[in-house]
């Protein structure tokens, strides 16, 4: 028709009919599904997903959120710009939340409520506390599994520093939740376990089961489908990133000029999916961390207050509710759903070289 922008003049034109939708075989740059960017300048394809994430591009502001993470800018809650040779590229092989509720790893995307933090009993005016032993106890189990993990890689492959830092952070995130703390502090302390576990893990997944950088035999075993589902997957600009990510089986969405649909094929057009998750501040002061654009640069200002411990001087001590306005139950998910709700942005991806 001709009241549709030129990007979906091009996009109808390659759609298959809906017999042609279990008998193709689709190459890299053909398009399981398909959407348009808000402006109608830019197409998002993807050869073997059936939804298109919102991409993080342009000019972003980076915020902490209420659960500690950093929105839908942050790595381990939603699929970044992959950049081809950068020190991030491990990024697209963080671990989504298991549909599951009965996986032993559900803790790592459940985020503190206010019944999650023990009062200390001397502390009357600036209430103290720690997170309660209950949720400690819940990751314990997986803090320790990563530790051995690391232990088991270091004897076979040797001290990788990049993948050693993550390991220690980890650990030491993980000491800090019964040091008596502020909830703030205590939140960002929380998430920064929950982050380094599922940055470790990725880090052993690229480089040892994907790409087979490195060997050893991984203690932690878990069923791996020929499509990885399972991972948070990146945007990219670049076809040699998607058909390497193609032939993984990782989850990769493609930009690109809408003239650049030649002889590809396309199956369905879809609405953009926003994030699922709140981006509301809750207790934390709105201001950003990062302001500029989207890729290497605000990732690696995430990775560097991700981490960061305010001093108690500092810190407000009024007791704000932990919980989204506009979210049921405290739950860190990395789900992507369609909410049918269009709307702009796209952004990347820590990495590795072999050392």
């Amino acid at each position: 028709p001709s009241t549709l922008p030129p990007s979906r003049k091009i996009l109808s034109s390659h759609c298959l009919t809906l017999s042609d939708f279990h008998t193709a075989q689709l190459r890299f740059t053909d398009g399981a599904a398909a959407a348009e960017t808000p402006d109608g300048k830019c197409l998002i394809t993807t050869p073997n997903m059936s939804f298109i994430p919102e991409p993080v591009n342009g000019s972003i502001a980076v915020t902490r959120r209420w659960d500690g993470y950093f929105g839908h800018h942050d790595p381990v809650r939603w699929p970044q710009l992959c950049i081809n040779h950068s020190r991030l590229l491990w990024l697209m092989a963080v671990p989504r939340k298991p549909e599951d509720p009965s996986d032993p790893r559900t803790p790592i995307w459940r985020a503190l409520s206010t019944e999650d933090f023990t009062v200390l009993p001397n502390s009357f005016v600036k209430k103290f506390c720690v997170v309660s032993g209950a949720r400690q106890a819940e990751l314990k189990p997986l803090v320790d599994k990563m530790l051995t993990r690391a232990r088991v890689f270091e004897q076979k492959c040797g001290i990788i520093l990049e993948f050693q830092s993550l390991v220690d952070s980890l650990q030491q995130a993980f000491d800090r939740l019964d040091y008596p703390s502020t909830k703030l502090n205590l939140i960002v302390q929380f998430a920064c376990v929950q982050r380094y576990w599922l940055l470790a893990d990725a880090w052993l997944e690229f480089n040892v089961h994907l790409y087979g950088y490195y060997s050893f035999s991984d203690p932690q075993t878990r069923e791996r489908k020929s499509l990885r589902t399972d991972l948070m997957g990146a945007f990219t600009e670049n076809p040699d990133v998607v058909q390497n990510m193609f032939k993984k089986g990782v989850p990769v969405w493609l930009l690109r000029d809408p003239e650049q649909l030649r002889g590809d094929e396309v199956l369905k057009y879809v609405d953009i999916c926003r994030p699922d998750f709140s981006q509301d501040c809750g207790p934390f002061l709105p201001d950003p961390i990062y302001i500029g654009w989207a890729g290497k640069n605000h990732l690696f200002a995430i990775a560097q207050h991700a981490n960061s411990y305010m001093g108690t001087d500092m810190i407000p001590f009024v007791d704000t509710p932990l919980q989204p306005v506009f979210s049921a139950a405290a739950e860190t998910s990395a789900s992507v759903q369609p909410v049918r709700e269009p709307g702009p942005n796209q952004a990347p991806v820590p990495s590795t070289r072999r050392s």
